[in-house]
């Protein structure tokens, strides 16, 4: 997807529209220059029950 589409995009996953960033560059740049966007994100229910084991 990141040759089609960049190294941002976005992807339905049900209800939920989830954005997908790709590459150590983008990903650092988002964290550390953008923390206050991607720093709440919202869990994902599927994620949290393979937390919990």
């Amino acid at each position: 997807l990141y040759r089609e589409y960049g190294p941002i995009f976005s992807v339905q996953m049900g209800r939920k529209k989830c954005v997908v960033l790709a590459g150590y560059k983008t990903v650092k740049d988002a964290l550390v220059n953008h923390a206050d966007e991607f720093g709440e994100r919202e869990k994902i229910h599927i994620f949290q029950k393979t937390d919990e084991g």
